[in-house]
């Protein structure tokens, strides 16, 4: 729902009709830290209206996309118990991103495993949350 909102507005509004979804305003691929802002704008306003979802002793400055979401899908995949194998796969690309250009030291099922060849684990990862 909310990709075909932005979708639209990308296109209607602001007349893109190539590139990046997630772009700046010069049109190349929009760096994460530019929507943190906005990220913390909608937790401050969720915390006003439903306190009770947030731990109570809650810090949205020390939320970011970069990391919160991960960590929290990973948390509830966990207490959902969702294989280890399977939470693994999806977070392989967190080591490759730390790897910072080295290659990353995955168990050779990951590093042989294709993203889209995968799309049936990645799945089940996401309908368990």
């Amino acid at each position: 729902m909310w990709v075909s909102r932005l979708m639209h507005t990308r296109v209607t509004e602001e007349g893109c009709t190539e590139g990046p979804l997630f772009a700046d305003k010069s049109g190349n691929k929009a760096a994460l830290k530019l929507y943190d802002g906005d990220f913390k704008d909608l937790l401050e306003k969720a915390l006003e209206r439903n306190p009770r979802v947030f731990p109570t002793k809650v810090e949205i400055e020390d939320y970011s996309l970069r990391r919160s979401l991960r960590r929290g899908s990973t948390t509830e995949a966990q207490n959902k118990k969702v294989p280890g194998g399977t939470i693994d796969l999806i977070n392989r690309w967190r080591k490759r991103e730390a790897a910072r250009g080295a290659e990353p030291g995955l168990p050779m099922r990951q590093v042989y495993t294709q993203a889209l060849s995968a799309l049936e684990t990645t799945l089940r990862f996401s309908q368990s949350l």
